[in-house]
């Protein structure tokens, strides 16, 4: 079955797991992966998708690595939160 920790159901579970995979995590050192809409207010009072935010956290170290997207599942940018270190960092 899907892998609950990628959360099967959002559309962009294949660009997440190739930045994981960039920065060099393995799959079993995630914890969980939290998906965000970010919408926009329209001049008409609407809202309007301008992409996700996939927020990860693992079971080896604190902090999460936040995993910017365009709403067509598109990299935009990653950035850690709460002193994540990342694969390979020398502290």
């Amino acid at each position: 079955g899907p892998d609950r920790r990628f959360g099967a159901s959002f559309p962009c579970t294949t660009t997440v797991a190739s930045v994981l995979e960039a920065y060099g995590f393995l799959a079993d050192q995630i914890e969980r992966v939290r998906y965000f809409t970010r919408t926009s207010q329209t001049t008409t009072g609407s809202r309007r998708l301008q992409g996700f935010n996939a927020w990860i956290s693992f079971n080896d170290r604190q902090g999460q690595l936040v995993v910017s997207l365009l709403p067509s599942c598109v990299f935009q940018t990653a950035y850690v939160r709460a002193g994540l270190e990342l694969p390979g960092q020398v502290v």
